[in-house]
């Protein structure tokens, strides 16, 4: 059986599963698991993690960000002149692509979101000038590559606005959950006999997350809807909230340390619903982990969230200007309703089928398999899937570094 000898083209640490909330790390282990690929690592990840406000300079363009960059693109040049890729895989890297700039091989680029969208929601570039060259940047890109995937419908349409890509240089393959381990589905009771409802908020940004509102609603269950709720609020120290009788904040949580990877997974298997109120998001991972573990969704039709989340099967959206006490009513009648637990079995049905990392690589292995089709897999590539399967690394393994959106 041949293999497919794809090129992983990324200057940040895919090793590191806090980087990009462990995006990168899950898709080059969906890749380099695949019994048809022979994933090629291509440069070498070199910022140095203790070097301040880096996630600014790349994002600035300053000197330090673009003389990395440069030095990335250099190596990544010579390894892929040695490795003989037959397709190379982008994700999240709009300025790898602008400063390597020639490909002899097919090219497929992989995002959740255009420079548009990010300075909307996030405002993301500091000024004008950043902006445009962030555009200019983006458009080089989807001039060069044979393909482009975005995570989300919104994504998509998007960017066939902003740059006048067509539709059929365009797939949707929608993320999946960053979690090493995911519990059998017949595990996931989520009882609710004792009558407590119990409500987990993951999030940094705080007020981007809409969390206010997930207070508001566990006080509005309490108060108004008579249900007895708590609040867990993971990830953030959020301002003029404390630990109450209804209330626990948990700052951090380490993925990469096991013991706290465990908690994680205590928190996901003892809640009743996951909710994200959020004002503005891409494509939030962290629903698809919580569907993972049987857990509803509630959040806001904002964004990518409509393309996770489908009302009544594993959550609901609710309209942007929702505020807790109407967060509060759709929990409310969903935890009293006697078919909540076929909603949290419909949640992992929806993890089961499209919202994992084995589905995104599926898709994603055979889009890279049409855009090399032509390229010819020599007889270098046609050992058995067992002797080459994984990874092969053009340099020394990349060292670890903070996540920066330079894509």
């Amino acid at each position: 059986m041949n293999c497919l000898r794809v090129g992983f083209l990324s200057a940040q640490d895919y090793f590191d599963r806090n980087v990009f909330s462990g995006t990168l790390y899950s898709m080059h282990q969906a890749l380099s698991g695949h019994p048809d690929v022979q994933l090629v690592n291509l440069g070498k990840t070199t910022f140095d993690r203790s070097r301040p406000a880096i996630k600014r300079l790349a994002r600035k363009f300053r000197p330090s960000a673009v003389r990395y960059l440069s030095r990335f693109a250099a190596r990544a040049k010579r390894h892929m002149q040695r490795a003989s890729c037959d397709v190379l895989f982008a994700p999240v890297a709009s300025s790898e692509i602008f400063q390597i700039a020639e490909f002899s091989c097919p090219l497929v680029f992989a995002t959740d979101a255009t420079p548009g969208l990010l300075q909307h929601f996030y405002g993301s570039y500091a000024n004008d000038q950043e902006y445009r060259r962030a555009v200019e940047r983006e458009e080089f890109v989807i001039s060069k590559c044979s393909r482009a995937i975005y995570s989300s419908k919104w994504a998509a349409e998007a960017a066939m606005s902003e740059f006048g890509i067509s539709e059929d240089k365009i797939s949707r393959v929608a993320f999946g959950a960053n979690l090493d381990s995911i519990p059998p589905a017949n595990l996931l009771t989520h009882d609710t006999s004792d009558g407590t409802c119990r409500l987990l908020f993951v999030g940094k940004n705080w007020q981007r997350k809409g969390g206010q509102i997930a207070v508001d609603t566990v006080h509005a269950l309490n108060d108004e809807f008579d249900v007895p709720a708590h609040l867990t609020i993971l990830g953030c120290k959020p301002p003029n909230v404390a630990n109450s009788e209804r209330i626990r904040i948990i700052p951090y949580l380490n993925k990469n340390v096991p013991s706290q990877q465990d908690e994680i997974i205590r928190l996901l298997l003892n809640s009743h619903f996951f909710i994200l109120p959020t004002r503005a998001d891409c494509s939030p991972i962290v629903m698809c982990e919580a569907n993972a573990y049987g857990l509803p969704v509630i959040s806001t039709d904002v964004g990518g969230v409509p393309c996770i989340i489908r009302n009544g099967v594993n959550g609901m959206s609710l309209p942007l200007n929702s505020n807790g006490s109407k967060f509060a009513e759709t929990i409310c009648s969903l935890f009293r309703n006697s078919d909540y637990t076929s909603l949290v079995e419909s949640s992992r049905r929806e993890y089961d089928t499209r919202l994992n990392w084995g589905a995104w690589a599926e898709q994603v292995v055979s889009i890279l398999k049409a855009e090399a089709n032509g390229v010819r897999i020599t007889e270098r590539h046609s050992k058995s899937p067992s002797e080459v399967k994984g990874i092969e690394n053009c340099d020394e393994e990349p060292s670890n570094c903070d996540r920066v959106r330079l894509g």
